[in-house]
């Protein structure tokens, strides 16, 4: 969490008119319009104040950056990049900050060489990390994604980044079974559906099948492959069920846990993977089940080794 002062400080040093924009901030019933010095604007309430910041984290991770009609524009390395972000708003700029601003995922790609090789990204997203992949240097990207919306921008992301002959985005759950409607699976359901997303499924007469690592591995003869999981905790549901040979067809893997890390270590171990994680933290989610509101998250590394 950002502390008041150095939010301040980046407002000064983000936003032409500050003062104006300060006082919306603390003064109820009070509004305003940021003036970027990007030239971007928005309006700032107390009501808008956390969309504000999504802004603001935005320019500070990319000083260069462009929003404009709910595209951002940024520099990574050399390459020009433009995510679509219109149909989730500003809260999804945050996985495009972590992913080549803070680089969540250099760490991990240090003693691994993804030039040549196939990648399965199950939880795409807005096509993030497809296209972080596939500049990386990764032959095919695969990439897995439930929500309707989220799958139509991470289709327009890799299209928009001339990378659409180097990742498949596929909307389809992946899960222990294969379904014909991911939504008929309860653990999905608790994990993901939260009111707006209900929302979005009730009025899509399109059904989501829900397919197995087994399948995808078949499907497009996986070998010494890299996977990646970010799935708000279906992860456990997805590997624990796996036969062991299927994970074996994964060279590398990374994923984000969210309910610890023991049996997701013990199942790759056995598997036939060296295991390294980070220490979990705490986070609660209130729009979950009451067994899934206590989240102890962090990040999982696995490397076959026999």
């Amino acid at each position: 969490m950002i502390s008041k002062f150095k939010t301040f400080g980046l407002i000064v040093s983000k936003v032409k008119n500050w003062f104006e924009v300060s006082l919306a901030w603390f003064l109820p019933g009070r509004e305003a319009i940021a003036l970027f010095r990007s030239n971007f604007q928005t309006k700032v309430s107390k009501k808008t104040w956390s969309d504000f910041t999504r802004y603001l984290a935005f320019f500070t991770a990319f000083p260069n950056g462009v929003i404009n009609r709910g595209k951002a524009s940024l520099k990574y390395g050399k390459t020009g990049l433009i995510f679509d972000f219109s149909r989730r708003g500003p809260s999804v700029l945050g996985n495009i900050i972590e992913v080549f601003s803070q680089g969540i995922y250099e760490p991990f790609l240090k003693n691994f060489d993804l030039t040549g090789k196939q990648v399965v990204d199950i939880g795409a997203a807005l096509g993030d990390t497809a296209v972080y992949f596939a500049l990386k240097g990764a032959k095919m990207v695969y990439a897995f994604e439930p929500t309707p919306n989220f799958y139509d921008l991470a289709s327009k992301n890799v299209k928009i980044n001339n990378l659409n002959n180097r990742c498949k985005i596929i909307n389809a759950a992946v899960g222990k079974e294969k379904r014909d409607d991911n939504l008929d699976d309860q653990t999905f359901k608790d994990m993901f559906i939260n009111d707006s997303e209900a929302e979005e499924y009730k009025n899509s007469s399109k059904k989501v099948p829900m397919i197995t690592l087994q399948e995808i591995v078949r499907n497009f003869n996986l070998s010494d492959a890299f996977l990646k999981l970010d799935c708000e905790g279906y992860e456990y549901d997805i590997i624990l069920n796996a036969p062991k040979e299927v994970l074996k067809k994964f060279e590398y893997i990374v994923m984000e846990y969210h309910y610890g890390f023991e049996f997701l270590k013990n199942k790759l171990k056995e598997s036939g993977f060296s295991v390294e994680y980070t220490k979990p933290k705490v986070a609660i989610i209130n729009n979950r089940p009451e067994k899934y509101r206590k989240m102890l998250y962090g990040y999982l590394t696995a490397k076959r080794i026999s």
